[in-house]
């Protein structure tokens, strides 16, 4: 079980919920998950779910019925990474970028050790980041908040970059996708929003990446079916 925390941009003043498309409506009150607005009047909510229960329907009233004119609905991704884990390489979720954000990316590690990184450019050769990598803080014990900062060389304008953050034995991959439009939220928005939970980045017994929390980066879910959240479980980036 882990939190992820999904985001939905509406009509400001809404008062949404989440609820688990395989629950029965009858136990409401047990597994609805009340969102929480932005106070920026930009039409963010946010909510953390456990990804024990991957599907979820979102609603902007309390229901009677399983009506599906009331609800859309979104799929969370349980175990993020799991699938590329299991092959010993070990994933960040993707980080999604607007190409104005000049924000750095911040991330978790387990450990306030020295961190280097490469990047790969639109799938090309793996050469030392411009950007710095430095540690932030101790957010929980165990799990400490680092920042790439942001450089110019090491995103491409459009198109996906991928960085390989190590610590000298272990490597950990994170996708960046760079999109043109212009800056929905910015990471410094949303840079304090790490939550507690189960969080190191690898599993030393099996190998595998926990679940990933993005806040910064998550999919906004308007007027769609099914959208991925972002974990309570890490490693986590933004």
């Amino acid at each position: 079980m882990a939190n992820q925390t999904a985001w939905k941009r509406d009509t400001p003043g809404l008062t949404l919920y989440a609820y688990p498309l395989s629950q029965n409506i009858a136990d409401w009150a047990t597994y609805a998950v009340t969102f929480t607005e932005k106070g920026d009047g930009g039409g963010w909510y946010s909510a953390t779910l456990d990804d024990t229960y991957t599907d979820w329907a979102i609603f902007d009233t309390v229901p009677s019925s399983w009506d599906e004119s009331l609800y859309s609905s979104i799929s969370l991704e349980a175990e993020a990474g799991a699938a590329d884990a299991a092959d010993g390489i070990p994933y960040y979720p993707t980080v999604r970028r607007n190409a104005d954000d000049e924000n750095p990316i911040v991330f978790s590690w387990p450990s306030s050790t020295s961190l280097t990184a490469q990047v790969s450019l639109n799938g090309g050769a793996f050469a030392a980041v411009a950007g710095t990598i430095a540690v932030v803080a101790e957010v929980e014990t165990g799990l400490w908040k680092y920042q790439l900062s942001f450089d110019a060389a090491d995103r491409p304008s459009t198109g996906v970059a991928e960085y390989a953050i190590t610590d000298g034995t272990d490597t950990v991959y994170m996708p960046l996708s760079m999109d043109t439009g212009g800056s929905a939220h910015t990471a410094e928005d949303v840079r304090n929003l790490i939550l507690a939970g189960d969080q190191s980045p690898i599993d030393v017994d099996t190998g595998r990446v926990n679940n990933v929390m993005l806040v910064d980066t998550t999919t906004d879910l308007t007027n769609q079916s099914g959208g991925s959240g972002s974990s309570g479980g890490s490693p986590r980036a933004f």
